[in-house]
Formats: structure tokens, C-alpha cells, sequence
């Protein structure tokens, strides 16, 4: 009735849905995999998880917004700091008030935060519901989701990164900390104008990647860091740039020609 197509994985009893780069990729290669033997929109790919699969739903979303055009986390909770990357990420939160495995205020302060960052997101708590799937809750998911198609490089980008691993996000890239602990960048493009305003939190090096749809590529295209100008020139498409990203994202809406690396501290 709704068009979907739904991937249920298993967790490897080992590692679970928990922290880790396992995990990660495992959920990446089913992905590829449905891509590969059906028709897939790749700006309408969600993911949705109870419990365990909720933290990694969590997870998913926050560290690579970029490749889902919604989330909807099911009694779980994640670190409240990372739900600043959700800004083109819509979020559907589901939990009971009696949930007695997972404390209800988990969802109840994320709610809170994504209210206050004034994001798009939808928080239910269900009266009286302990820890268990909400059922009832399919069709209202399905509805916010319906409604909803990821952005591949949308105007304007908020990225906290808790390790360099998770550094890039859409057309921007954290490419070196200057010191330990979590990094932070936002930019804005104005395609009529060219200009690209970025700014940056413990970051030494970062990258900025474009296509023919964010700027113009026959006019100088201006990129300044922290108010300061650290580019103002005509930029070539590359083919090489192009295949790698198209190696690294393996994501043909989301595909870029041009990488302008940038090392702060330096004209």
C-alpha cells in the first residue's frame, strides 16, 4: 500500500546494534545490496528501530544523516550533543511513559533538544505502553515518513563529529581535529551568488565539495572560513573527483566534481 521495500537485518550476537564500525558497514552493505536487485529511490531510503535497534537507529542517523531521508527511533535514547547533524534529517520519536527497560526521559529530552534547535521532528509517547514494538504506530510512521525526501545537498549544513571518522556530511568535510575530543562545522552556499560561508570549531583541515547544481562553475566561486577568504577563483570539474566520490558515497544523487581542501591558519 505505501511502496516499500523493508530490510529487517540481524545483529551479530557479539556486537549488536552498539558502537562500532562493524555494525556500521553492516547495515551499509544490506542497503547496497536491496539497491542492487531493486528499484530504489536513493533520496527516500529510511531507517527505523525498538529498542537496541532504536540506539542504532540513533547512531545511523546522527553520525551519517547524509544517506537517509528520515529516521524513526522506537524506546531508545543517543547523545544529545550529536542531534545538531539532524538539521536535514527529519526525526519520528516514539516511546511509552511505562517503558520499564528504557527511561521514557531518554526520548522526552531528545524531543526537547530538537524542539529547541527548532528541527523538523515528531515526538509520541504513548500512555500506559511498556517496552514493546507500538504496533499502531506503523501507519503515523509511515505517513511522517511519506512526506519526506532527503535533501542531497542541501543550502545550508550543521555537523558535530564526535571522531574523524565521522567527519564528512553532504557537500562538507572535517578532514583534521585540531586536538581531541569533537569538531564542529556549518556552512551555507548561495547559488546566485557564488559565495560559500563556513565556520569552524576545533577543525584543522576541511574539505568543500560542489556540483553544477550548488554554484555556478563558469564565474569565481568564493568560499570564506570563519569570515575570512580562503578561496576566490574559477573551479574546474574534475573527473577524477567525480569517480571518487562516486567510489566513497556510491550515492548518484549525491556526487561531486569539484573538492576544495582548505588548511585553516593558511591564506
Amino acid at each position: 500500500m505505501h511502496g516499500y521495500i523493508v530490510a529487517a537485518p540481524s545483529a551479530h550476537e557479539k556486537w549488536k546494534w552498539g558502537p562500532g564500525r562493524k555494525a556500521d558497514e553492516h547495515i551499509f552493505a544490506l542497503v547496497e545490496r536491496v539497491r542492487e536487485q531493486y528499484n530504489v529511490d536513493p533520496n527516500r531510503i529510511y531507517i527505523h528501530g525498538l529498542s537496541m535497534g532504536g540506539y542504532g537507529t540513533w547512531r545511523l542517523g546522527m553520525l551519517y544523516a547524509d544517506r537517509f531521508a528520515a529516521i524513526e527511533s522506537r524506546a531508545a535514547g543517543f547523545d544529545l550533543r550529536l542531534l545538531v547533524n539532524a538539521k536535514n534529517l527529519p526525526v519520528y520519536i516514539t516511546h511509552g511513559d511505562q517503558d520499564e527497560k528504557v527511561p521514557v526521559k531518554h526520548s522526552r529530552d531528545a524531543a526537547a533538544r530538537l524542539k529547541e534547535l527548532d528541527y523538523d521532528y515528531h515526538y509520541s509517547e504513548i500512555a500506559g505502553a511498556k517496552h514493546t514494538y507500538l504496533v499502531d504506530e506503523n501507519g503515523k510512521t509511515l505517513k511522517f515518513f511519506n512526506k519526506r525526501k532527503r535533501v542531497p545537498c542541501p543550502r545550508e549544513v550543521v555537523w558535530l563529529a564526535d571522531l574523524p571518522e565521522h567527519g564528512r556530511a553532504y557537500w562538507l568535510e572535517i578532514g583534521k581535529f585540531k586536538s581531541p575530543g569533537t569538531a564542529k562545522i556549518e556552512g551555507s552556499y548561495d547559488p546566485k551568488t557564488n559565495i560559500i560561508e563556513v565556520k569552524t570549531e576545533n577543525v584543522e583541515k576541511l574539505a568543500v565539495y560542489l556540483n553544477r547544481k550548488m554554484v555556478d562553475f563558469t564565474k569565481p566561486v568564493v568560499v570564506k572560513v570563519n569570515g575570512e577568504e580562503k578561496h576566490n577563483a574559477i573551479v574546474k570539474p574534475s573527473a577524477s573527483t567525480f569517480l571518487e566520490t562516486l567510489r566513497t558515497t556510491r550515492d548518484e544523487a549525491r556526487l561531486f566534481s569539484v573538492r576544495l581542501g582548505i588548511k585553516l591558519g593558511e591564506l
